[in-house]
């Protein structure tokens, strides 16, 4: 794919598209403190609160979540990249259960990585979808947000980039690394963020962790949004080698309602 100048000194890129949501479509996005709804015109974000009501499955209907393709996308940033070859799906359940609550009845679902190599291994509360409106189990389609990512990272063409890049992944309440080594992928990483100082001390704590200066590697945002401009600044005061990926939609009613609008219209 070509790389498309599009300001001095910085580059949109155009990514392999995930599938957007079409008609007849619902793509349920959870986060810790809620759920965001997205159809094929626009995204609505519901607290968590808002399914402790009695008459939620009602409500549910009224926004006619059973009568559409639904797909549930987790962004619990708690997840395992593993190499495919140290994956054993059978004991999957008894690696992690040491650390779960006794409060919830969790299910462990993974993801293989388009390039085969990696596995990406995380946990859903199996009766914590929507308390006692909807279940994990009555969806089909279910997948982990940094699975989509790094699918689109590395599909990339990373020609003209220095051997290290740092890809970013801007949330409206943390942010996520992924970090490629000589266009390998090496780890991801994410952080809580409360402002644009959190973003830049956890940022450049990351950068001296491995001994990265501005010559050495190159910044990747994905998406470029107006909320998030104080950002890219404080970022180019340190860094000029900054491209950007195409957004995914300009569509206003994802990019401002949704909490992380890179992916506000992805139907996994």
């Amino acid at each position: 794919m070509k790389l498309v100048p599009m300001e001095i000194g910085q580059q949109f890129l155009m990514q392999k598209e995930n599938k957007k949501i079409g008609e007849n479509e619902i793509s349920i996005h959870e986060f810790e403190n809620g759920y965001s709804f997205n159809n094929n015109l626009k995204s609505i974000f519901y607290k968590k609160s808002f399914f402790t009501k009695k008459n939620v499955r009602k409500e549910l209907e009224s926004i006619n979540l059973f009568n559409n393709k639904i797909s549930f996308v987790s962004f619990n940033p708690q997840s395992d990249f593993i190499p495919v070859n140290f994956f054993d799906e059978n004991s999957q359940e008894s690696s992690i259960k040491m650390n779960l609550s006794e409060d919830y009845k969790f299910k462990t679902f993974f993801d293989i990585i388009n390039s085969k190599d990696i596995v990406n291994l995380y946990r859903l509360k199996e009766n914590g979808i929507f308390k006692k409106g909807y279940s994990i189990n009555e969806i089909s389609i279910v997948s982990h947000y940094k699975t989509i990512i790094l699918n689109t990272l590395i599909n990339i063409n990373k020609q003209g980039y220095k051997k290290n890049i740092v890809y970013v992944n801007l949330q409206k309440n943390s942010f996520d690394i992924f970090y490629f080594i000589e266009n390998k992928f090496n780890l991801s990483n994410s952080f809580i963020i409360n402002n644009t100082e959190d973003f830049l001390y956890y940022f450049f704590y990351f950068a001296e962790q491995f001994n990265l200066n501005s010559e050495s590697f190159s910044i990747v945002f994905l998406g470029k949004y107006n909320f998030f401009e104080n950002h890219y600044i404080g970022i180019r005061d340190f860094q000029t080698d900054i491209s950007f990926l195409s957004n995914p939609t300009n569509n206003e009613e994802y990019i401002n309602n949704h909490p992380a609008p890179f992916l506000a219209n992805i139907f996994c």
